[in-house]
């Protein structure tokens, strides 16, 4: 998968941390990881992004982020 350039991402080992990791699955509703998050919105795991990614709508989706991101950098 290609990420955009200007598209903020981060990353979180929840195995480190029994805590956070019970902490993402009460806050998501979702039993299982890798969980993904898109501006603070869970939007599903890996078959789910796969999914997106194949139909194009994570591209268009992460696209928006870029342009917020690039719009926050000029003020």
């Amino acid at each position: 998968m290609m990420l955009l350039p200007d598209v903020p991402l981060s990353a979180r080992n929840i195995l480190e941390n029994p805590e956070l990791k019970n902490a993402v699955k009460d806050f998501s509703h979702w039993p299982t990881f890798p969980q993904i998050f898109i501006k603070g919105e869970f939007v599903g795991g890996s078959d789910i992004i796969l999914n997106m990614h194949q139909s194009g709508e994570l591209k268009q989706k992460l696209s928006g982020n870029a342009s917020e991101a690039s719009e926050g950098k000029k003020e």
